[in-house]
């Protein structure tokens, strides 16, 4: 596999010996499309570990695009690189998104939302 703009080879990403990348990393200025392309790559591979494609996660993407994720791991299963997959997206979402419009991605997912974490009371200290 390579990347059809740099040509340089796609690495089959081993989820048994490193996690895929994190939901909030940006490709094509989406939160979770690389970690669905790390999944889907790896479960292509049979290297997915405790990893699975199409998680409820996954199904946010999914469903703001609207393009079907089976689609998509046929297009993976071809070799595509990260750039391509983006493309392809682009051209088989049947509610394509411009980049000023992804700021309408769900807050929870877009890497600005903080989640609050309620502070423990002194006495349930762990010991």
């Amino acid at each position: 596999m390579s990347d059809a703009t740099t040509g340089t080879p796609i690495p089959i990403t081993d989820l048994t010996q490193h996690p895929p990348r994190g939901f909030r990393v940006r490709l094509g200025g989406l939160v979770i499309l690389a970690r669905m392309l790390d999944k889907g790559r790896a479960t292509l591979a049979g290297k997915n570990g405790d990893y699975e494609y199409l998680t409820s996660i996954d199904e946010h993407l999914v469903r703001f695009l609207e393009f079907d994720p089976d689609a998509l791991l046929k297009e993976l299963a071809t070799g595509k690189g990260d750039w391509e997959i983006q493309q392809w997206i682009k051209a088989n979402s049947k509610s394509p998104r411009q980049p000023g419009k992804l700021k309408h991605f769900p807050r929870s997912w877009n890497g600005t939302h903080r989640i609050a974490i309620p502070k423990r009371s002194p006495s349930s200290r762990i010991i």
